[in-house]
């Protein structure tokens, strides 16, 4: 069996000890989290009034998790309004945004799993 955990410092991930990386979307910041050959796993801060503009990914799924805030995703032709502990999963191949119309950041999870 093969383990993601490389050494004992990896078992916890600090992540208020990260800096936030900007993003090549404009009010985007994330903390890589874990990063695997076959996917990831990171922190996502969205300031107020941003969105992430429509795209697919043709090879994994991505899932992401509300920790804070209100949040719409555009998956296909659907949108969900989502707030805290809501989680939604974008297939494959699946046109999908994020808005935060609001005034207030939000702070999702968003992780992928390569196909």
């Amino acid at each position: 069996t093969s383990s993601i955990i490389m050494n004992q410092e990896e078992l916890k991930v600090e992540h208020s000890k990260m800096e936030w990386h900007e993003g090549s979307v404009k009010g985007f910041a994330g903390k890589q989290l874990i990063e695997q050959p076959n996917g990831g796993l990171k922190l996502v801060k969205v300031q107020a009034h941003c969105s992430y503009p429509t795209h697919l990914h043709p090879d994994k799924d991505e899932y992401a998790y509300v920790l804070k805030g209100h949040v719409a995703f555009e998956i296909g032709d659907q949108v969900f309004n989502c707030t805290e502990s809501d989680f939604c999963i974008f297939p494959a191949k699946t046109k999908h945004a994020i808005h935060n119309h609001t005034t207030e950041e939000v702070i999702l999870m968003v992780g992928a799993i390569r196909k």
